[in-house]
């Protein structure tokens, strides 16, 4: 039998207490939160990641001491629902809010079948690259038949269709390269349409940028550490194996690296070989001056050991491969959506992990002033929605020590900054600090650097009730409104038809 589950409290009346007076509301009676749509949740969640914290816990706690034999009727929710099925579901959607995702419940009105709209996207996709290739079908048709000369009269010059049109199509009507920026964590897609094979482009280039990935700038892949002393070495037999990467849950992205530690200034240089080859299908060569590279670095110059340095850069990028096993779902969607017949990739899906191995540069040629480097095809899968960030290189190039410019791309990986203990930040940034009172001043130095630069508001180091009161630093960041990237500010080189 059915019941209509009373709403007791509504959300509004919890939004102005404190953490840990909710927490004492809930202990005393946890059915408040029947009161709760999921929409609801997300907006407490959201609004302040303590409160999605405590009730992500409290729901699971309560889902395994709740009823699990009565149905009611739950406002939000389609069907019925017993309390211990409730709670868990609510759980879920809390534990979203508090990674700053939007998890939507199957059983929730007005829910959307994402799997459903994915093909009916690709299949729409589909059909307008039909009809675009039946309208270049026919303008070829009718350009060859201009070609046809009679003998005696003055030959007719063929007219070449003009590049333009083919853009105005794959960039309006079939929108398969739109990018968007969110604050500071952007958000890509590139669309591919099924059983179609076709080049991959690297996101649209937003000038004054650099785009990186998560798991890279989240993880301890790129380190900080002194200049002088002698990098370390992995090989793929004993690779570093990194289980924790900021922004997901433990065990959720395992990194396998192998190759020569990397520091900010690789990072730096991939960078900017990554803006280079945004205009050719990835996989293909890129051309570039050394020169010019080297200029691109701000604060370099071009004297001494810099072409040296440089050359080193790129050969240490060649030799770093990754090899990432990851179970999050936006990274196996992003596969999916850019390899649809891959089989292993259709096989994540019911898995629900993809494992993936590439080098960060390809193979490369040079005379001494000019380089020729390919930048890996599958380099693509770490580039997307929730994968890979926007950072302002005036803002990046102005901090000078090597920790303010890794804690930048850290904390600018994440629209909000969650409170990092001393061992998560060692950890992430990829320090080898091993004593903590000087691993402590270094990171005073670097936050006092970002925040006079304005890259945050402030920072402290303090007990977090969001961490049950362990030692943190907490950081106010400054978060950018929302704004949309122009996909096209990128011209696609198309062969003359």
């Amino acid at each position: 039998m059915n019941t209509n589950r009373p709403i007791l409290v509504h959300k509004s009346e919890f939004t102005c207490l404190a953490t840990r007076e909710l927490r004492e509301v809930l202990d005393l009676d946890p059915e408040f939160a029947f009161a709760w749509t999921p929409e609801d949740v997300r907006d407490l969640g959201f609004e302040r990641n303590a409160t999605a914290d405590l009730l992500a816990e409290m729901f699971s706690t309560a889902a395994d001491e709740a009823d699990s034999a009565r149905l009611y009727t739950f406002s939000g929710f389609v069907r019925p629902m017993t309390d211990a099925e409730w709670f868990t579901r609510m759980a879920r959607i809390a534990d979203g809010a508090r990674r700053y995702r939007k998890v939507i419940d199957d059983n929730e009105e007005g829910y959307v079948d994402e799997e459903a709209a994915r093909a009916a996207r690709a299949e729409k996709i589909a059909k307008m690259v039909t009809a675009a290739q039946t309208k270049i079908d026919a303008i070829r048709a009718k350009q060859a038949a201009a070609e046809v000369v009679e003998v005696g009269e003055a030959p007719t010059v063929r007219q070449p269709v003009a590049a333009a049109q083919w853009e105005e199509f794959s960039e309006e009507d079939f929108d398969l390269d739109t990018d968007e920026l969110v604050d500071e964590g952007d958000e890509h897609l590139s669309a591919q349409v099924e059983g179609v094979e076709r080049d991959l482009y690297l996101p649209s280039i937003r000038p004054g940028f650099m785009h990186l990935p998560n798991m890279i700038v989240g993880s301890g892949i790129v380190k900080i550490g002194t200049k002088n002393k002698a990098r370390q070495r992995w090989n793929e037999q004993q690779p570093k194996v990194i289980g924790r990467v900021s922004g997901y849950k433990a065990g959720e992205v395992v990194i396998s690296y192998s190759g020569e530690e990397l520091h900010p200034g690789d990072i730096e240089t991939w960078s900017k070989l990554l803006i280079a080859a945004v205009h050719h299908p990835l996989g293909t060569d890129v051309h570039i001056a050394k020169r010019e590279l080297l200029t691109s670095l701000q604060g370099r110059g071009t004297g001494g050991t810099a072409y040296d340095k440089l050359r080193e850069e790129v050969t240490r990028l060649q030799a770093a491969m990754l090899h990432i096993r990851a179970a999050d779902a936006d990274f196996i969607a992003q596969m999916a959506e850019l390899f649809p017949d891959d089989p292993s990739v259709k096989k994540a899906k019911k898995t629900g992990f993809v494992e993936i191995r590439v080098q960060l540069l390809g193979a490369s040629t040079t005379n001494g002033s000019t380089w020729t480097i390919e930048v890996p095809r599958k380099i693509r899968t770490l580039f997307g929605k929730k994968l890979s960030s926007w950072f302002d290189e005036g803002m990046y190039y102005s901090l000078k020590s090597d920790t303010a410019r890794r804690l930048y791309l850290l904390y600018g990986s994440h629209v909000n900054c969650w409170p990092l203990k001393l061992a998560e930040l060692r950890e992430y940034i990829g320090s080898s600090m091993a004593q903590d009172s000087k691993f402590r001043d270094l990171l005073d130095f670097a936050h006092d650097e970002l925040k006079a630069k304005g890259a945050i508001k402030g920072w402290r180091f303090e007990q977090s009730h969001r961490r049950l009161d362990t030692l943190c630093y907490v950081i106010d960041r400054k978060v950018k409104p929302r704004r949309k990237v122009d996909s096209k500010t990128v011209h696609r080189a198309v062969a003359a038809v």
